[in-house]
């Protein structure tokens, strides 16, 4: 073992140093540039509907919540496999794999930044092209994905449908009923299930803060 003194201890010293320090930084710029896109998509969404950045932030909030407690990280836990475990992942429970949830969610986020002109982010390229985890995001960037999903997202036609955007939404009513169409989706307006996960949804979310 080198001497504290020894110009090799130094150096080895100062090599460590310089290493966590680089590796700070650039995880300090990772985070700023994830906070410089989410802003960007939040001051346009915010003049397409017509809504503050504070209550886009706010839906989003309760959505997350209800799916994952707010839990970046979170795994669906399920009784209909044999694992006991799910397909949604993080905190808005994007579904994994090929031409699923996560992956319908990325291509359309980069069809939103296309349009802005913005650069697509580099964590995109990180995850697993066949599997599309999106639980080893930080929170941020799962919520780059979740709004530039519903801003390229296309509206359904038929009765009882409402825009796939969060214009005009000021209850949780309303909330619930954007999520159950177009994030939690599979159900038609007016049936008994989807009266069911409208109950549970608005139930869910007075637990909020």
């Amino acid at each position: 073992m080198e001497k504290p003194n020894s110009p090799l201890y130094l150096t080895t010293l100062i090599a460590n140093i310089l290493i966590r320090l680089w590796l700070a930084i650039g995880l300090l710029m990772a985070n700023n540039a994830s906070e410089s896109l989410l802003d960007s998509l939040l001051f346009t969404a915010s003049n397409n509907w017509g809504i503050s950045k504070d209550q886009i932030i706010e839906n989003m909030n309760k959505i997350a919540f209800h799916e994952s407690k707010g839990n970046p990280s979170a795994i669906q836990q399920s009784d209909k496999t044999t694992t006991g475990i799910g397909p949604g992942r993080g905190l808005f429970q994007f579904e994994v794999g090929e031409k699923q949830g996560a992956h319908t969610a990325i291509n359309r986020l980069i069809s939103q930044l296309n349009k802005q002109k913005l650069q697509i982010p580099e964590f995109l390229s990180e995850l697993d092209s066949a599997y599309y985890d999106v639980s080893v995001l930080s929170p941020e960037q799962q919520q780059i994905l979740f709004l530039g999903n519903l801003m390229e997202m296309p509206h359904k036609k038929g009765k009882g449908y409402v825009e796939a955007s969060f214009k005009d939404i000021d209850t949780d009513r309303e909330l619930a009923e954007y999520w159950a169409q177009y994030h939690h989706a599979g159900t038609k307006p007016g049936t008994l299930e989807y009266k069911n996960i409208l109950d549970k949804f608005i139930q869910d979310v007075q637990f909020y803060k």
